[in-house]
Order: C-alpha cells, then structure tokens, then sequence
C-alpha cells in the first residue's frame, strides 16, 4: 500500500511539527495523506456462527517522519562505512600476498568484490 502510494507520487501534507526529543535535536516533521482503498474484513458472525467476510473501503492514514528518515540515513552511512573499512583491511592483505599466476591473484581479487584494474597495453 505505501509503496503504491509513493510510487504515485501522491503529495504529503504537513501534518504536525514538534520540537526535537533533546534540545539539540533538530525539529521533527511528519507528513501524512490518508488514502482509501478496498479491503476485505472478516466481522463477527450473527448468533456465535461462523465469522463473516466483507469486502469494505477503508481509510489508511500513510505517515512519513522525519526523524525515521535522519535515523535511516545514518544507520546506512554507518553500514557503508563499516563495510569500506572491511573491504579497505581485506585490500591491504589481498596487496601483501604473493601469487603464483595472475589467474589466481585475479580469482582472488574478484572474490573479493573488487575488479583489478584492467592490463596494460602489450607492445
């Protein structure tokens, strides 16, 4: 439902503004569209019988906050970093290592996620 919404590119609304949690927090944001669409319900059957399924529009209130989207951005700056400080190690040992061919230090730098810099020109 929220990426049909989002890929419509339906606009939000303003919908609240609120100081951050902390004083130093900056000021948090949500925007919002209410959407209605068709879902089906399951109710309560008459008398104790068997429950009862009913197709009914409903209301969704879509929300997007802009402290949510802060904390994603540095959990995935964080993970990028970590992840270039693994690769960056696995590079310096990958460097010290000797080969007995080029096929192998190639093997081994393509294990590694990394394409080596393509071969120079032979005369």
């Amino acid at each position: 439902m929220v990426q049909r919404v989002l890929t419509q590119q339906q606009p939000l609304s303003e919908l609240r503004r609120q100081p951050g949690r902390r004083k130093d927090d900056a000021e948090e944001v949500f925007w919002g569209t209410s959407v209605v669409d068709q879902a089906e319900i399951e109710l309560p059957g008459e008398d104790s019988g068997p429950p009862v399924r009913q197709t009914m529009a409903v209301r969704y209130l879509i929300v997007h906050s802009s402290q949510l989207a802060r904390q994603q951005t540095r959990t995935l700056v964080r993970r990028i970093s970590e992840e270039a400080e693994q690769l960056s190690q696995s590079l310096v040992k990958l460097e010290q290592r000797r080969f007995a061919c080029q096929a192998d230090a190639l093997g081994e730098a393509a294990a590694l996620g990394r394409r080596p810099a393509p071969e120079p020109a032979r005369p």
